[in-house]
C-alpha cells in the first residue's frame, strides 16, 4: 500500500507541476442548468429591475414582485384588463376625445376630463369581450355627483357614487366577479380622470418567466419561492411559445426552502415560468430566489460508463463503529461473538469516529502517543489506550479508517493558534505511531474531519492541508481522505453552519495529499408537504444520486481517485425496537434497499461503502418520545436489546455469504422498470473478467412484494436462480432463454442468477 500511494502521490504531482497542466474546476461536479446559460433571459410580470436575481446561482437573493391589490396591478397589462384601452380606440366620451388615452396609460400623473355636453358628462369604456371583474379601480376629481357603473349589454349596474369628497383619492372597489362588457362614469359635472382599470377574472397573478432561449427537453425543476403567505397557491409551467402554457406541478405555500421536481415524462419547452396567484389581499407580495432547469438526468446528470469494480462486494461493505462498540468501555472488555466480532460477519472494515479532544485537550498541543502506549493515557484523557482498542478491530479482520472528529463547536476557529501547523503536527503524529508501514499498523486510513461543516471554508481548507501533508509526512502508506463532502450543490456554502461544497474545500493545492474522496449519502426525498422522508435508492430526486456529481468531480480534477461512501443507510425498526418517525422505512424495505444500494454503488466504481451504524441508539441517547434520525440506522439493535441482529444484517450475510467475493462487471438494463447487473470473476487466469451471476430487481418501494415479468436481452445460459430477502435465499424461478433473450420475474427484492461463465470485456458483448 505504501508503494501504491507514495507512485500515485508522484503521478498527481507531475500532473499538476509538469508541462502538462490538470484544469482544474471546483464546480466540475455541478449540472448546468439551461436558466444559466448565455442567453437566458427573465421576464418577470413586475420589478424587473431585479428580476435576474432568480438565475444568479444565488440562493440567498431573490426577485419581489411589487405587489397586486389595491392599486399596483394597474400598469400590468396581465392584470389589468383596460390597460391602454383608450388608446387602441375602445373609449369615447361626452367631450373632445383628445388626450382620451391618459385614463388607461397606467400612468397616475396624467388626467383626462370630460366636459359636459349636452346636460353630460361621460366616459365610456368597452371591453373586448364579456368577462368577470373583480375589482375597479381609479383616481379622479369630481365636481358634483359621479355614478361609476359597470355595463352589460343594456343593465348598469352601479358601482359607487362619487363627489367631491373622492377628490385625488386612489380608490379599489370590488366587484364582485360581475360580467361586463364595459364601465362608465356619467355626471352632471365636469371631471377628470388620472386612472381608471380593472382587475379581471384571473385575479392577482405574480409571474416570472425564464426564456431559456432554445427548446430543451426537461427532466427536473428546482425551485425556491414562496406566494407571500402559504394560504394562496404557486404552480410551475411551461412553454413553448409563451402563449400556451402546460402546468408541470403545483408548489407548497407552507415551503420556502428549494424544491427538486421530476417531471415524468420529460417536456419540451422554451420557456419555464413560476406562478403565483395571491387572490386578493393588500400588499401582497411574492417572491422567487432562484430557478433552475435540467435534462431528462436532472440535476445529478447521467450515470458514469459502467466498468469492472476492482473491490468484491465484500470489499466494498463495511460498517461505522465506536469505541467499545456501545459497551460503555474498551474493546478489550467483551466477550467472544460481541463488538468488533460481531461486526466482522458481514464487514470487511470499521470506520471510528476518533475524537481529536480524546487525544489533545486544544490545537497545538502533542497527543502523546507513545505514553499512551505505556498505559499512561494521552495528553487529553489519562485513561485513554487506542492501541487497545485498535487492536481488537484488527484482530477481528476490520480495516480501520480513522475519522478524526473535529467541529468549530467544540474548536472554533480562534482556539487553533496556528491552524495549518497545528493541524500537521497532529497528524504527523498520528500517522507515525498509527500508520500502516511506519506506524504500528493498526490504522489503515484516516480523514481530516467527519462532517466540520461549520467552519467557513478557507479555515477548513487550511486545516485539511496542515494535517493531510503531517499524515503523509507521518507515514506516507496512510491513505489520506478529506472530510465527507458533495459536488452537487454550490449554495450549500451560505449559511456555513452546513456548508459541505467540495469545490470549495478541495483545492488544488490540497489534491497531492488526498488518496481517496469521501462523501456521505442518505436516500432523502422531501414531499409536497416539506416531510423528509428516506426513500429507495433510485428515487429520481433522492440524494443517493449525488454520488455521480463526485464521480464527475473526481474525474475532472483528480482522476483515478477512489471514492468511498464513508456513511449510508435507512432507519427500520427491528430487533424490537420501533421506529416512528418520518425518515423511518420497514424493516423489509430498509433490507432490501440496503443491498440494492450496494449494488449501485458497486456499479458506479465506488471503492468502499460504510453502513452507518453499528447499532441503534439506546434510551440514554434516543427515548422512545425523543427518537429522531439516525435513532434506528443500526445494523442491529441497541444495547437495551443485547444488540440483537436486524433483518438488515440478516440479509447482508446471506448476500455477502453467497456472492460476496463477486465483482460488478456490467450493466445489462437500468431503468424504471428493471436494474440488470452482471457480477463475476474479475482475475480470472485469462485476464478476462468473467461474468457468473446476474443480479436484478424492480427499482420500487421496498414494500412492495408484486412480481413483474421483464425481458432482458442477455447472451447467457441460466441455472438457477435465489431472491435474496430479509428471510434468507428463496428459490426463485429460472428464468427462461431463448435466442438471447430472457424472462424473468422481477421483486422489489433482488434475483440472483446463478449462470453458465462468460467473458465479459473486449469485443464480446453479453448485452444486445
Amino acid at each position: 500500500m505504501g508503494t501504491d500511494c507514495t507512485m500515485r502521490l508522484l503521478s498527481i504531482l507531475l500532473l499538476v507541476t509538469g508541462s502538462h497542466v490538470m484544469s482544474w474546476d471546483p464546480d466540475a461536479g455541478l449540472i448546468g442548468s439551461y436558466t444559466k446559460r448565455p442567453g437566458a433571459k427573465v421576464i418577470a410580470s413586475s420589478n424587473q429591475k431585479d428580476a435576474d436575481l432568480v438565475i444568479d446561482n444565488k440562493d440567498g437573493t431573490h426577485w419581489t414582485s411589487e405587489g397586486c391589490l389595491p392599486t399596483q396591478y394597474i400598469s400590468h397589462a396581465d392584470l389589468n384588463v383596460l390597460l391602454n384601452a383608450c388608446q387602441k380606440g375602445h373609449c369615447s366620451s361626452s367631450s373632445d376625445a383628445s388626450g382620451i388615452a391618459t385614463a388607461t396609460d397606467g400612468n397616475w400623473g396624467t388626467a383626462f376630463r370630460a366636459n359636459v355636453v349636452n346636460g353630460k358628462a361621460e366616459l365610456h369604456i368597452k371591453l373586448g369581450n364579456d368577462a368577470p371583474l373583480r375589482f375597479v379601480t381609479l383616481q379622479g376629481s369630481f365636481g358634483g355627483q359621479a355614478t361609476l357603473t359597470v355595463d352589460h349589454a343594456n343593465d348598469h349596474k352601479t358601482v359607487k357614487v362619487m363627489d367631491t369628497k373622492d377628490d385625488y383619492h386612489k380608490e379599489t372597489l370590488p366587484l364582485n366577479n360581475a360580467t361586463a362588457s364595459g364601465i362608465s362614469i356619467t355626471s352632471n359635472k365636469a371631471f377628470s380622470i388620472q386612472e381608471i382599470g380593472a382587475l379581471g377574472i384571473l385575479g392577482c397573478v405574480d409571474r416570472l418567466i425564464v426564456d431559456l432561449g432554445t427548446v430543451e427537453t426537461l427532466g427536473s425543476i428546482r425551485v425556491r419561492s414562496w406566494p407571500g403567505t402559504e394560504t394562496y397557491y404557486s404552480r410551475l409551467l411551461t412553454s413553448l411559445d409563451m402563449k400556451n402554457w402546460h402546468k408541470i406541478t403545483d408548489i407548497n405555500p407552507k415551503i420556502i426552502d428549494a424544491q427538486l421536481f421530476k417531471i415524468n415524462p420529460p417536456v419540451r419547452a422554451r420557456y419555464v415560468a413560476v406562478e403565483h396567484d395571491i387572490h386578493t389581499e393588500d400588499w401582497v407580495k411574492s417572491f422567487v430566489w432562484e430557478l433552475d432547469a435540467f435534462g431528462t438526468d436532472g440535476n445529478w446528470g447521467p450515470s458514469p460508463p459502467p466498468k469492472p469494480n476492482t473491490r468484491s462486494l465484500h470489499q466494498m461493505f463495511g460498517v461505522n463503529g465506536i469505541w467499545g462498540w456501545g459497551s460503555r468501555g474498551p474493546s478489550v472488555n467483551l466477550k467472544p461473538g460481541q463488538g468488533a466480532y460481531l461486526y466482522d460477519q458481514v464487514a470487511s472494515h470499521a470506520r471510528n469516529y476518533h475524537q481529536l479532544g480524546w487525544d489533545v485537550k486544544e490545537p497545538g498541543n502533542r497527543a502523546g502517543y507513545d505514553q499512551m502506549a505505556q498505559g499512561h493515557g494521552t495528553n487529553a484523557q489519562p485513561w485513554v489506550n487506542w492501541d487497545t482498542e485498535y487492536n481488537i478491530w484488527v484482530k477481528a479482520n476490520l480495516s480501520v479508517d480513522a475519522s478524526i472528529q473535529f467541529k468549530a463547536d467544540k474548536y472554533p476557529p480562534n482556539v487553533w493558534k496556528n491552524p495549518k501547523q497545528d493541524a500537521y503536527q497532529f497528524g504527523k503524529d498520528f500517522a507515525a505511531h498509527f500508520g500502516p508501514t511506519k506506524g504500528n499498523g493498526l490504522i489503515a486510513a484516516a480523514e481530516v474531519g467527519n462532517e466540520p461543516w461549520d467552519y467557513l471554508h478557507d479555515f477548513y481548507a487550511t486545516i485539511l492541508e496542515g494535517m493531510a501533508k503531517g499524515l503523509k509526512d507521518g507515514d506516507p502508506g496512510i491513505t489520506v481522505l478529506p472530510a465527507a463532502f458533495q459536488a452537487h450543490d454550490k449554495t450549500a456554502e451560505t449559511p456555513p453552519w452546513h456548508a459541505n461544497y467540495i469545490g470549495t474545500r478541495v483545492t488544488e493545492a490540497i489534491a497531492p495529499y488526498i488518496d481517496v474522496l469521501n462523501e456521505h449519502v442518505y436516500s432523502f426525498v422531501k414531499l409536497p408537504n416539506r416531510t423528509r422522508i428516506m426513500s429507495h435508492p433510485e428515487h429520481p430526486l433522492s440524494e443517493f444520486n449525488s454520488m455521480k456529481n463526485m464521480i464527475r468531480w473526481r474525474d475532472v480534477n483528480m482522476p483515478n481517485t477512489p471514492v468511498w461512501i464513508t456513511e449510508y443507510g435507512w432507519d427500520c425498526p427491528g430487533a424490537g425496537e420501533t421506529c416512528s418517525y418520518s425518515e423511518c422505512v420497514s424493516e423489509r424495505a430498509a433490507s432490501v434497499y440496503g443491498i440494492r444500494a450496494l449494488l449501485i454503488m458497486a456499479r458506479l466504481g465506488i471503492e468502499r461503502a460504510t453502513w452507518f451504524f453499528y447499532a441503534n441508539l439506546d434510551k440514554a441517547e434516543c427515548s422512545p418520545s425523543a427518537q429522531h434520525i439516525f435513532c434506528r440506522s443500526g445494523l442491529t439493535g441497541s444495547k437495551e436489546v443485547s444488540f440483537a441482529k436486524k433483518k438488515v444484517f440478516d440479509i447482508h450475510k446471506y448476500f455477502l455469504d453467497y456472492v460476496g467475493k463477486t465483482h460488478f462487471l456490467h450493466v445489462v438494463r437500468e431503468d424504471s422498470d428493471a436494474y440488470v447487473y452482471l457480477l463475476g470473476d474479475m482475475k480470472h487466469g485469462s485476464g478476462t473478467p468473467m461474468a457468473t451471476h446476474v443480479v436484478a430487481w424492480r427499482p420500487v418501494n421496498g414494500d412492495d412484494t408484486s412480481s413483474q415479468s421483464v425481458s432482458v436481452n442477455l447472451r447467457a445460459q441460466p441455472k438457477s436462480a435465489k431472491y435474496i430477502s430479509p428471510d434468507g435465499l428463496i428459490t426463485a424461478p429460472t428464468p427462461s432463454s431463448s435466442g438471447g433473450r430472457w424472462v424473468v420475474s422481477l421483486k422489489s427484492e433482488p434475483i440472483i442468477v446463478e449462470v453458465s461463465s462468460f467473458a465479459v470485456g473486449g469485443e464480446v458483448s453479453p448485452v444486445g
